[in-house]
């Protein structure tokens, strides 16, 4: 499948990210080894899937976990409701290990031609820097996962989070250079990059002339982040070249706050804030996009 299937009939992407669901329950004190609260997990992924799915053009999701949860999904959706595309993570990490920076591994399980055997796009994660040791593996991984998709007439989007690397050497790349080095080293490899919005509102406009495949404004897990800086984020990159956005955490990150007296997860407080809040918020991104990008 081609990207033109995961925008909009404006021209936008609006991708809400589900593909981290180990870091996600870890930090909703769930865990994903016992039947009944990965159940309970996925329900509750469901619920963001029926609460958000107006407001974006497409899921990420990720094989194990969030990929079974849609499958039952739809069934919940009112009838003749438009659904949207679906993009499939194909690197996997350990279950809750958000600070993974190493070669990705693809997922045992599933692959390209799974992805396009359910119409969907691939996607995969990479933490990165020039300098990296591994960055050599690195980019043959990216390599290799991009001939497979191609093979499969599919397309590829690259999350690339540009890694922190403690130096006191004057001449080391400031992270703008780093981050403009990395895409022109994957840019004939992919199809479209996730990334994240410099600094610098020339750097910004910078990546847009670098490239010649769309980019959307992502955010780094690792890296705390309110939903009022990942606005201004996405403000700051839409005027400079970006063409949506890509956002998980960030957009839902109060309900990990939301404990019983026990400690446990509030499951109703959760739920209301899904229908709600977070409803509201994806809608105001995707406002955001659709009031900046054209065709």
């Amino acid at each position: 499948m081609n990207l033109p299937i995961l925008h909009t009939d404006r021209g936008f992407f609006a991708l809400l990210e589900l593909d981290q669901p180990g870091e996600m329950a870890a930090r909703l004190g769930i865990s994903l080894t016992e039947g009944q609260n990965k159940e309970v997990f996925q329900t509750l992924e469901q619920q963001i899937i029926i609460a958000t799915t107006p407001h974006v053009s497409a899921l990420v999701l990720e094989p194990t976990v969030s990929l079974p949860a849609w499958f039952s999904t739809p069934l919940q959706f009112p009838k003749n409701a438009p659904l949207p595309r679906l993009v499939v993570r194909l690197d996997t990490v350990p279950s809750d290990d958000k600070t993974f920076t190493g070669v990705p591994q693809l997922t045992a399980s599933w692959g390209a031609e799974e992805t396009a055997n359910n119409y969907a796009v691939a996607l995969v994660e990479l933490h990165y820097h020039p300098s990296d040791a591994d960055a050599l593996d690195k980019k043959h991984f990216v390599a290799e996962v991009a001939d497979s998709c191609h093979r499969q007439e599919i397309a590829l989007i690259l999350k690339l989070i540009i890694t922190k690397v403690p130096t006191d050497d004057p001449k080391a790349l400031s992270p703008e250079a780093a981050q403009l080095l990395a895409i022109q080293e994957f840019r004939s490899m992919v199809d479209a990059f996730a990334l994240q919005v410099p600094e610098d509102v020339l750097a910004t406009a910078t990546l847009t002339a670098e490239l010649d495949v769309p980019w959307l404004v992502t955010h780094d897990v690792n890296e705390p982040l309110g939903f009022p800086q990942f606005q201004a984020k996405l403000q700051q990159g839409l005027e400079n070249g970006a063409k949506g956005y890509l956002a998980g955490t960030v957009l839902w990150s109060d309900i990990f706050g939301m404990r019983r007296a026990d400690q446990a997860p509030d499951r109703e407080a959760i739920e209301k804030w899904i229908t709600t809040q977070l409803s509201d918020r994806v809608a105001t991104l995707s406002r955001m996009v659709a009031e900046t990008v054209s065709v």
